[in-house]
């Protein structure tokens, strides 16, 4: 299998999982903090900051994803071509590293998620007033985002890979040949 190609896979994978931790993590700590200002000028100041931060999150996720291919040319220039993994496919290899991301946003989650359930059942058993009343969007995001995300991931991750291998494959051979 061409190493270029599995360190174009691997920096993806770092694209995906840093989109996750923005948008599982980050943003829900963000809208908490910014609902706890007190005056509007700290409201304002804060909701400022956390757009430009979270904005340039993200920019920086879109410039890894896009720039996976250049960077994993650069980061093996002077390494051989190829690497003997036996019948491994550019789809085997976004499927495996799918799932790798997948089992791990799984795992590192559901233990939050069936805790924030727990709580929220808990409370809505003692108390009267409604349980939609009672959830924060940021405590259900933090919660549950990730692992939504990992459970898509699991489902399909391969139907992914095999529409990102074709990409990758078509634009190699739109490319003209060294000589």
């Amino acid at each position: 299998m061409n190493l270029q190609s599995l360190t174009t896979v691997a920096l993806r994978v770092l694209s995906l999982y840093a989109g996750v931790e923005l948008f599982g993590n980050a943003l829900p700590k963000l809208i908490k903090l910014i609902l706890q200002m007190s005056s509007w000028n700290a409201y304002a100041l804060a909701l400022m900051g956390g757009l430009i931060v979270g904005a340039m999150m993200l920019v920086l996720v879109m410039v890894l994803w896009k720039c996976a291919k250049p960077i994993a040319e650069m980061a093996t220039r002077n390494l051989p071509e190829e690497v003997a993994l036996p019948s491994l496919s550019l789809a085997d290899g976004y499927s495996m590293a799918f799932m790798a991301v997948a089992i791990f946003c799984i795992g590192g989650t559901i233990d939050r998620a069936i805790e924030w359930a727990y709580h929220y059942l808990k409370l809505a058993a003692t108390t009267a007033q409604p349980l939609i009343e009672q959830i924060k969007l940021t405590d259900f995001l933090y919660a549950f985002s990730p692992l939504i995300f990992g459970i898509i991931l699991l489902k399909k991750g391969r139907s992914w890979a095999l529409k990102l291998a074709k990409q990758h494959l078509d634009a190699e051979q739109k490319k003209p040949a060294a000589m």
